[in-house]
Formats: C-alpha cells, structure tokens, sequence
C-alpha cells in the first residue's frame, strides 16, 4: 500500500464527513522558502483525495505572528502575505481559512488561568506546566530568555487543534518531519486534558518521502 492509499484508508476509516487540511504553515518572519511550496502541493493533493471521496474539505493556513526570532524583511509573510497565497494557489492549496498564533495566545489567556484554578496546570517561577507524574512536565507557559513569559508552541498549538474540531470531523496537518517531536507533544497535551481528537499529521521530508501518524 502506498502512501496515498493509506491517507485514503485513513480518512475512510475515520467515517468523517468533513475534513480541514492544514499545511504550508509560515512564521510571519519569514521569506518564501520551497518548504512552504512543498507543503503547499502536498496539502492541495490531500484536499483533492477528500474532495475526490465526496467530502467537504476545508484548506487552513497556519501564520505563527506570536514568535519573533528575527526582524521581517519586506519580502516577508507579515509584509507581502498576497506573495505567499498566491504561490501557494499555484501549487493548487486555496487558502480557506487561516489560524493566527497571536490570537490564540490571546484566547490562551482564559483557558491557562481556567485550568491553573481546577489545580491542573502548575505554577512556579519559571512558568506554568502541566506535571506528568514520572515522565516530567509539559511547559505551558515558559519564560524565554529575556524573562518574558510566552505560551508554549505545544500550548497554542492544542487550542489550535481545539478550535479546528469545532470545524471539522477529522484534522489533518502537513509539516515537515522535524516538528514530530511537538505534534507528539501537543497531542500528548490533549490527551491529558480529556480531549480526544482525530488528527492525522502527514510529515514530509527534503527527498520528498512522507510520513504518516494517525490517533483517533
């Protein structure tokens, strides 16, 4: 079985009616890089496999406008974003709706505090975590290296996955092999939260091989 039937399978046995299809995530830093254009072409063949099983699909642009590692030259994401779109129209993945990292760090704020009042998430002067019991903690809220304090990727990224279940019946996220370690981290969050969603995460690597990690 090839990697397309298997996504094919996958999505059949989910019985989901409705899909969202993240993928070209982009830091809004940054230049148009072929690792956004490679994700681009894989999320719009993924669009066109649902579309193909006569379900709705719905095409997500993730921007990451929360974290700033570097300066924006005019060329981009936050200063040019039309480049962008439409380099990805190009590679077929028409944006449908966007996530935007600093208004889920907005949303963030409620959400933390609420589960820092139940006694969940954990306080010390390094941040706010999650205990795991053994097998350490999750940051929640992290205080980076000039002392502020910023919500996790994994953090934003759970109430990303939160919000798009509102949205669709199975979620499907395409990124590059190496966030592997964060999805798993952010679905690990989920989980011991209560939440149990359909997500299938499609990594590609540079020599265009594909990895896939469904958990329903």
């Amino acid at each position: 079985m090839n990697v397309t039937e298997s996504i094919v399978g996958i999505i059949k046995e989910s019985t989901a009616q409705s899909v969202l299809v993240e993928a070209a995530h982009v830091y809004g830093y940054q230049t148009l890089e072929e690792m956004h254009l490679h994700g681009a072409q894989i999320g719009a063949k993924v669009v066109s496999l649902v579309n193909d099983l006569g379900l709705a699909a719905k095409a997500m642009l993730f921007v990451d406008d929360y974290n700033w590692h570097q300066q924006p030259s005019p060329k981009s994401y936050i200063q040019n974003p039309e480049t962008f779109h439409n380099a990805y129209l190009e590679k077929g993945f028409k944006i449908d709706t966007f996530a935007h990292e600093a208004i889920l760090a907005a949303q963030a704020e409620a959400w933390v505090t609420s589960y820092i009042a139940e006694g969940i998430f954990k306080v010390n002067k390094k941040g706010v975590f999650l205990p795991l019991g053994h097998d350490g903690i999750l940051w929640i809220v992290k205080k980076n290296h000039l002392n502020e304090a910023k919500f996790t990727c994994e953090a934003l990224d759970a109430l990303c996955y939160i919000n798009k279940s509102k949205l669709a019946d199975l979620l499907i996220t395409v990124l590059p092999v190496h966030y592997t370690k964060q999805q798993d981290r952010t679905k690990l969050l989920l989980k011991k939260l209560g939440y149990r969603l359909p997500i299938l995460n499609i990594y590609f690597e540079e020599n265009g091989d594909l990895n896939l990690d469904f958990e329903y």
